[in-house]
C-alpha cells in the first residue's frame, strides 16, 4: 500500500518539476519511472551526496 503512495508522491514532484519539458519528453521519463522505480531513487541519492 505505502509503495503505491510513494510512487504517486514521486510521479507528482517529478511532474511538477518538469514544467517546461516537452510532452513526450514527460511521457518517456514517467515510463522509466514507472518501469524502473529504484534507479531514480539511487540517481536522487546519488545527487545527495
Amino acid at each position: 500500500m505505502f509503495g503505491k503512495i510513494k510512487n504517486f508522491a514521486i510521479k507528482k514532484v517529478i511532474q511538477s518539476q518538469m514544467k517546461n519539458v516537452p510532452a513526450d519528453q514527460k511521457e518517456m521519463i514517467m515510463a522509466m519511472l514507472e518501469k524502473d522505480p529504484t534507479t531514480f531513487e539511487k540517481i536522487a541519492k546519488e545527487m545527495q551526496a
